[in-house]
């Protein structure tokens, strides 16, 4: 179920005075972090709007029409698959380079455009050591599975030196 019919439903449902904040998942498939879901919405081989990290947005404004401005959405998983191999995943991969990149953009536009009602935002994932090239988890990760040493991809350098 797209997630603006699940926060719709869980506010006519009365859910409104049963959390404090508003957790939400932002991947941002291949789109870079800054494309509005007007546009994704606008494109005629995507034609919807939850295909894009902003889509964060359209949550906030469900949360405004019923009370809740006052409330934070905190970004529970996001991210971009780097995931080439398997077809499930392939079509909205990016490269790790672009991974980089727009995992340090999204909290930028985050930081610039969604204050003060964005709280915690959580890149997914560190990876653990026992996943394969098998698993979705694997691709978004910003580490690849290791151990006793890490093996960091170009997002976790990205993440550690941008300007925070």
């Amino acid at each position: 179920m797209p997630a603006d019919k699940f926060v719709r439903g869980m506010y006519a449902a009365g859910g409104a005075p049963y959390f404090d904040a508003m957790g939400v998942n932002a991947p941002g498939y291949f789109n870079p972090p800054e494309k509005s879901p007007d546009e994704t919405e606008k494109d005629p081989q995507l034609k919807a709007r939850w295909v894009t990290f902003r889509h964060v947005e359209d949550i906030r404004k469900i949360m405004i029409e019923n009370g809740d401005a006052d409330k934070q959405i905190a970004i529970l998983e996001m991210g971009w698959t780097t995931d080439q191999v398997n077809p499930t995943y392939s079509w909205y991969a990016v490269t790790e380079e672009q991974q980089a990149e727009y995992l340090v953009r999204a909290y930028q536009w985050a930081k610039q455009n969604w204050q003060p009602w964005i709280g915690l935002m959580s890149s997914i994932y560190i990876a653990e050591y026992s996943w394969s090239e098998k698993d979705e988890q694997y691709w978004y990760a910003i580490t690849r599975p290791s151990f006793p040493e890490p093996d960091l991809r170009p997002a976790y350098h990205a993440l550690k030196n941008m300007p925070k």
